[in-house]
């Protein structure tokens, strides 16, 4: 007897979470089509980036502007292959029920077990996954279907029966009120529902499913605590195991076609029930209820009519009832069905298959959701894409299908279509931030600067936790208000939202400290390169060292960004290695072939100019300390004419001469670099070009060339002695 409570117990508690459960899933899984993805843009813009002595560099900045991309998620197979285990489960507890109810032995079940499983695999061989997905799945979607409308048959007389439990009382008087209350109650609730069905919207799926759940759940119960149906227990619980992890299954893939047809057939079974099983009581308990004893004990016991009659006919005049009606839940049914094999042929990698059974889908039930949705995620067409999408919000407005048609038209170059789009659903979705920033950025392409500030605000106000749409907040200060005003903390961490901060502290000349990420990586996105970028304009000198070289071996990045080679010599310009820093920028501009070298040629000139005007009182006597002002100030005069006779003497001759070549090279129209140099080339014994240097000096300026000839033809003199020997 204790066995039996406890398996029964067992039984009732495994069967009460296999219903239940379906009705709290939605509370955290996220059940649509459309997804969303931050993408970020560079904006370019214009600020002084330097200045020395009088001199200003105006350079080209970047502003992050990031927006809310759409995009179509894909279908999840983890869950079918969850329902695949579910069923087949659910079919090999009813073919033991069959088992029990012909009286076959276990060695003939398990043998046509065998047979069968033998023949479905010499059907799949050679056991390709798709074919599998396919096979399996069309037959336990046929057969879970078939659940459902049984299980909506069988339960169909649940909540009669729950009338007859709870409204019984001690005296037969208050026990006749009870029941011509509660089932009046009853009939007027299914009155709205039927009144609901026919001229009212659709309910959401997660409350359609609860509904069934919660009468499914009810039934079990019934299941548990009767004798009767307890000798059915693999016939029920296989019947559960198809249904209710179909329902699931069909939730988690937005079929929604498929979840109203099993809700409507499900409530016009319990319709039909509600009419007959009165009829059903008095038929067959007449007697027992002039007596007040307890109906709900004996109404699977009927000795007259059995309630499995009633059932039948509840599935004659439901299926009449369908078809007098121009057959609309069952083109519901055929569109749920279709969907889901368009579902099993996209995990069967055939998607040209599934967009036929999403078309059949559409022509059974035009504004169903989840054909539309499919259907435009496999389009190729724009056009389409938002056409099926906006078939979808007649039924269902979503602020992403919103937002997925205004971007789509936006894309296509209809812009106040995409504008009206975009207002029309934020009117319907005041509190979506995504909407706003859409609008800001619509705002913005059609030159609406005030209105785009507004949305962008908004946005950010909206959604005050999104790093984005404060980077956003703070693009729209430096785009539209000229970088005027308080700029706003948060968000530290953030490479969009720091990137505008450093812009707007270069638009307004601000000198604020800032600490460059210690753990930087350059990474193939506009965000790190646009903070990189914006930290060596803003920084120069406090920049921290960067590798570009390894940067710049990745081809993928320095093709998608070549100003990183501008950048490196930007780097190397500010870290105290001017020279090498021009001479890249030098080579950039002589390799460039798009004749647009207008900037690069104003920073080669800021340069030059302002390694000419820089002063150093740097002291040196030796080698390295020698080196190391060459390095830093090659075009200084002083530093030349104290710092290469120290390199000659340590026999760097040739180090020197390049220095001093360097600084002619870029002080062409400069006569003092000239004697320089000449002294320099001599130094390595190239005669001639000392002559050019010294010729080139009486062309500039007789005076000094006067001054330094005599110098230069001695030193010539002792060169050629040296040579001789």
């Amino acid at each position: 007897m204790n066995q039996k409570s406890s398996y029964s117990i067992f039984y009732f508690i495994l069967g009460a979470f296999l219903c239940l459960s379906p009705s709290l899933s939605f509370f955290w899984v996220q059940g649509f089509g459309i997804s969303q993805r931050i993408s970020s843009e560079l904006i370019p813009s214009l600020a002084k980036v330097d200045q020395v002595k009088g001199l200003q560099l105006e350079m080209p900045i970047f502003l992050i502007r990031q927006q809310i991309v759409p995009y179509f998620t894909e279908i999840n197979p983890i869950f079918t292959f969850i329902f695949f285990v579910f069923a087949l489960i659910g079919i090999l507890a009813l073919s033991w029920e069959i088992k029990i109810w012909s009286k076959i032995s276990t060695r003939q079940f398990y043998l046509g077990i065998g047979i069968w499983v033998l023949i479905f695999a010499i059907k799949l061989f050679p056991f390709e996954k798709n074919l599998i997905i396919s096979s399996i799945g069309n037959f336990t979607l046929v057969t879970c279907l078939l659940s459902l409308v049984t299980l909506s048959i069988l339960s169909s007389q649940t909540i009669p029966h729950l009338i007859l439990q709870f409204g019984r009382n001690k005296a037969f008087s208050k026990t006749k009120r009870n029941y011509t209350l509660l089932y009046l109650v009853f009939l007027i609730d299914l009155g709205f529902g039927l009144y609901q069905q026919s001229f009212g919207n659709s309910l959401r799926p997660e409350l359609m499913i609860t509904i069934l759940c919660l009468q499914w759940a009810a039934f079990w119960f019934q299941i548990s605590s009767d004798s009767n149906l307890q000798g059915y227990k693999f016939l029920f619980a296989g019947i559960y195991l198809l249904s209710i992890p179909a329902v699931y299954w069909f939730y988690l893939h937005q079929n929604d076609a498929a979840i109203r047809f099993a809700f409507e057939w499900n409530f016009k079974c319990t319709f039909i029930m509600a009419i007959l099983f009165p009829m059903f009581v008095f038929s067959n308990f007449k007697e027992i209820f002039s007596k007040n004893l307890a109906l709900h004990t004996v109404v699977f016991k009927a000795h007259r009519i059995p309630l499995y009659l009633y059932q039948i006919g509840v599935l004659i005049v439901g299926l009449t009832w369908i078809f007098a009606r121009n057959a609309s839940l069952f083109h519901v049914f055929l569109a749920g069905y279709y969907n889901q094999i368009g579902d099993l042929e996209i995990l069967s990698n055939k998607p040209q298959l599934a967009k036929i059974s999403y078309q059949m889908a559409q022509g059974n039930s035009r504004l169903n959701l989840k054909s539309n949705f499919e259907l435009a995620r496999l389009s190729t067409s724009d056009e389409e894409k938002a056409q099926y999408l906006t078939y979808t919000l007649s039924k269902k407005p979503h602020l992403l299908t919103y937002l997925s048609v205004g971007t789509i038209y936006a894309k296509n170059d209809h812009p106040f279509q995409a504008l009206f789009t975009f207002q029309e659903g934020f009117e319907k979705f005041p509190e979506s931030a995504e909407l706003a920033t859409a609008l800001a950025i619509q705002f913005e392409k059609l030159n609406q600067p005030k209105d785009a500030l507004k949305y962008f605000q908004m946005a950010s106000d909206l959604a005050p936790e999104n790093a984005s749409l404060f980077a956003n907040k703070l693009y729209a200060q430096a785009q539209f208000e000229n970088g005027k005003g308080t700029i706003s903390a948060g968000f530290e961490e953030d490479l969009g939202t720091q990137t505008n901060r450093i812009a707007l502290y270069l638009l307004q000349q601000k000198t604020v400290p800032f600490e460059f990420k210690k753990d930087f990586q350059m990474e193939h996105n506009v965000q790190n390169f646009a903070y990189l970028y914006n930290a060596e304009m803003y920084l120069k000198d406090k920049m921290p060292a960067v590798d570009y070289t390894s940067i710049l071996n990745n081809d993928g990045i320095a093709s998608t960004f070549p100003e990183l080679k501008t950048l490196e010599a930007w780097h190397n310009y500010y870290q105290q290695k001017p020279l090498i820093g021009l001479d890249q920028l030098s080579l950039i501009i002589a390799q460039d072939t798009t004749a647009k070298t207008q900037g690069l040629q104003n920073i080669l000139g800021f340069w030059k100019d302002t390694q000419l005007k820089s002063n150093t009182n740097l002291n040196f006597t030796d080698l390295r300390s020698a080196k190391k002002a060459l390095e830093s100030h090659p075009f200084n005069l002083q530093v030349l004419q104290k710092a290469l006779p120290i390199l000659n003497v340590h026999k760097q001759q040739k180090l020197a001469y390049q220095y001093a070549m360097a600084s002619l090279r870029y002080n062409e129209n400069i006569a003092t670099y000239y004697p320089i140099y000449a002294h320099q080339a001599l130094e390595i014994s190239e005669i001639t070009y000392a002559k050019d240097a010294m010729a080139k000096l009486k062309q500039l300026d007789l005076g000094l060339y006067e001054k330094e000839i005599k110098r230069f033809e001695k030193k010539m003199e002792k060169v050629k002695e040296i040579s001789r020997f």
